[in-house]
């Protein structure tokens, strides 16, 4: 399983957890073509779908929208939507199950912009903050459990990668990919003295994502852009500094109020600026 020639248009982040038995029947004829030279065969050929636009979000759903799709089979339960600095009550939501880590639109709240930082499933509530991006740390570091390797032997069986073939990783659907250094917890040589069900490891990214959130998938490819495997992610962790920044928290008598975090540089002595 490897990258399209299309990385906008690239299937393998939902296809990763395939096993070998199920790819030996599956052929990808236009796997090989960008999008743009599909369309270009397309019309050369007069297909009848040759001008239907491209699909926007999940694509078998038609023109049903993601909430209608996911309240038909969840419904609704309402619940709180609580600040995460101070534990205020802002608002109330529809269910957990509508938010997504990162989200900004569709809170209802004013003298934003708001963001979801967390959920509870367990109590239905959804934290929320304005300190989303002004945090000092990076979002770059994450725990992951339940791999799903899919390294093809010459029997046709799978087998696990090597951990340095762990080069590059997706956390969601699209064109963006970070190099990654992954990390088992129990210090494995090789990804496959570790098991694949019960091993847990520490994905470090070199980049920023502002939407890690537990309960997506990682997907991992090596330098060639062969398709690996993947695994779930377990939780977000405290990532890196941001370089010559430190968080300014506000006063004790400050908390338990709307804030925003201020970060300030930190220059040479009698230099100081916000």
């Amino acid at each position: 399983l490897a990258l399209s020639e299309d990385p906008r248009k690239d299937q393998t982040y939902f296809l990763a957890h395939l096993t070998q038995a199920q790819l030996a029947g599956i052929m990808f004829p236009i796997g090989c073509l960008p999008k743009a030279q599909v369309r270009q065969v397309a019309e050369a050929l007069a297909l009848p779908t040759r001008a239907r636009p491209d699909s926007q979000g999940i694509c078998f759903l038609g023109k049903v929208q993601f909430s209608e799709f996911v309240r038909a089979h969840l419904g609704e339960r309402e619940g709180a939507l609580v600040e995460a600095e101070s534990g205020a009550e802002l608002g109330r939501h529809m269910g957990f199950w509508f938010h997504t880590i990162g989200q900004r639109q569709g809170l209802g709240l004013s003298n934003g912009p708001w963001y979801v930082t967390d959920k509870d499933p367990a109590t239905n509530v959804v934290f929320v903050s304005r300190n989303y991006h002004r945090t000092a740390y990076r979002r770059d570091k994450f725990k992951c459990g339940r791999f799903s390797w899919n390294v093809p032997t010459e029997n046709g069986k799978a087998t696990n990668p090597a951990i340095a073939d762990l080069t590059r990783c997706k956390v969601r659907h699209g064109a963006q990919m970070y190099g990654c250094q992954v990390a088992f917890d129990d210090s494995p040589v090789d990804a496959d003295e570790a098991n694949p069900k019960e091993a847990t490891a520490t994905v470090m990214l070199d980049g920023d994502d502002q939407g890690l959130a537990a309960g997506q998938y990682a997907v991992f490819y090596n330098s060639a852009g062969q398709c690996l495997g993947c695994a779930v992610i377990l939780e977000a962790l405290e990532g890196t500094p941001k370089p010559d920044y430190e968080a300014i928290e506000p006063e004790e008598e400050a908390r338990g109020k709307p804030f925003q975090t201020i970060l300030k540089k930190r220059l040479p002595a009698g230099q100081e600026k916000e």
